[in-house]
């Protein structure tokens, strides 16, 4: 742009909406709660006759928490908790989704340069808002590439093991193990990587949309996810509480992937007899009803409530956290006793490890079953 926008100036503003909505940033109370908060009531259909101070009062009677405001502190901007009756909540809601509509297609001035318009040739504008440095935009670009180079180097291993002439040296030791890493990147589920993945310009509308159909998340619920993962502020007991989701969710998807390639499979070899892909479908997805329902009826709506609480107030509530694992539980018992995992053709590994899900068998250190307690609940 050639001149900044009138309205810039507004939106530059150190404790505006526009500029630190999205972000993680401290809350007054992080350890415990805090009886601070701002208040927004919003009185609607007046007119000159009406006694405004009756209805402020009755108003008032309602209130509740509708969001978190952004306020300037000695320490920088800090979260404080924001209260209001229903319409202001309103208010607040279509506000702050015209702010992650806007931001998608709408870049602040004073943070271009010529790092950030490339990588905005590439990436959507909000992925960029979520990065506190350049150095992260790099470093992210980066292992994406490191990635890539190991997706190629799948395709010349995999290839070389059926060469007459090399397939020797590529069937074991060294190459074979460098071949086998780099195929679980493309056969591995990655809900923390391909949440940034999806903001990506390659990923369309319908790109996109394929994310939510795999792990039930959006892909803005995805980038949520892993920042609360790594936020500093956050104890570690929480932070660790996040990241068991994350590997909670490869391993589910990762099962689903397993068990329904080899159903696939022998279905297309026959096994199924007659039945139409269609039956055979309605027939697996019966199978998966149970699963299903308790993840994305149960645990991704707690899941989403303790990310949505740990942003706002920094402690979690403590039904919201049971909910979370009782909906973990119901997965991994329906899991291990699912019928799928007697489709004929799964190897011996999978056999012998699946009473042991979400952890393999033989997995150093194992993968706990359940998240350990975190601290900061109330």
């Amino acid at each position: 742009m050639d001149s900044v926008p009138t309205f810039q100036e507004t939106l530059s503003k150190p404790d505006s909406r526009w500029k630190h909505h999205g972000q993680i940033i401290p809350s007054e109370g992080r350890t415990k709660p805090t009886s601070r908060y701002n208040l927004l009531v919003y009185l609607r259909n007046l007119n000159k006759n009406s006694d405004v101070t009756a209805r402020f009062v009755k108003a008032l009677e309602k209130i509740h928490k509708i969001g978190i405001d952004y306020q300037q502190s000695e320490n920088g901007i800090k979260g404080v908790v924001l209260k209001g009756n229903d319409h202001a909540r309103s208010l607040i809601h279509e506000m702050d989704a015209l702010i992650r509509l806007a931001k998608t297609v709408y870049t602040p001035p004073e943070v271009q340069d010529w790092i950030h318009d490339l990588f905005l040739g590439r990436y959507r504008p909000i992925l960029l808002e979520d990065d506190k440095t350049k150095r992260k935009t790099l470093t992210r670009a980066l292992d994406w590439g490191d990635k890539w180079a190991q997706v190629r180097y799948r395709f010349l291993s995999h290839y070389l093991r059926d060469d007459p002439t090399h397939w020797q040296t590529y069937s074991s030791g060294f190459s074979k193990t460098a071949g086998d890493l780099a195929n679980m990147i493309v056969h591995t589920s990655a809900v923390e990587i391909d949440c940034e993945l999806a903001e990506t310009l390659y990923f369309t509308d319908q790109h996109r949309a394929a994310y939510r159909d795999v792990y039930g998340l959006t892909a803005e619920e995805g980038r949520r996810l892993l920042l609360v993962s790594e936020l500093p502020s956050l104890s570690t007991s929480q932070r660790n509480m996040f990241k068991w989701a994350i590997d909670y969710i490869n391993r589910l998807v990762n099962w689903r992937e397993t068990v329904l390639r080899q159903s696939m499979r022998n279905f297309l070899r026959g096994d199924a007899g007659t039945r139409a892909a269609d039956a055979y479908h309605r027939s697996i997805r019966n199978t998966l009803n149970c699963i299903d329902r308790a993840y994305h009826n149960k645990f991704l709506p707690a899941l989403r409530a303790l990310v949505t609480e740990t942003v706002r107030d920094g402690y979690f509530q403590r039904v919201c956290f049971d909910n979370f694992i009782a909906g973990a539980r119901k997965i991994t018992t329906a899991v291990r006793t699912s019928a799928l995992n007697q489709t004929r053709g799964l190897n011996r590994n999978f056999t012998n490890s699946i009473h042991y899900w979400p952890a393999q068998r033989f997995e150093r250190p194992p993968f706990t079953e359940l998240p350990y307690w975190p601290q900061n609940i109330i």
